[in-house]
């Protein structure tokens, strides 16, 4: 027996089982809960574009003021580190999601 049979065998009885815990341990579950979480995913995404096309529309309409300009930039920035963290969340579940199935 390995070491990690040995940590998920002490760890049920530690803890229960998946059905005690309320963890979803089939196929079903898992697949509804990946289609949850694409579509939170795909409403984020969907909303940072839009934060995204306003973050350029108060750029170009600034009018060379450096505080609107430095705002827009601003808001360009974190959406695009949001974008980043949005599509990474996404792999990263998915791949958790297909490793469990």
């Amino acid at each position: 027996m390995n070491l990690l049979n040995s940590i998920k065998i002490f760890s049920q009885g530690l803890l229960g089982k998946p059905d005690d815990l309320g963890i979803p341990n089939n196929e079903a579950d898992m697949a509804s809960l990946g289609d949850i979480l694409n579509a939170v995913y795909a409403i984020a995404a969907v909303i940072a574009v839009v934060v995204l096309i306003i973050a350029g529309i108060n750029y170009v309409t600034s009018s060379g003021d450096a505080s609107k300009v430095t705002k827009a930039k601003n808001m360009i920035i974190y959406t695009v580190v949001g974008l980043i963290v949005i599509l990474l969340a996404f792999g990263v579940t998915n791949l958790v999601l297909r490793g469990l199935s």
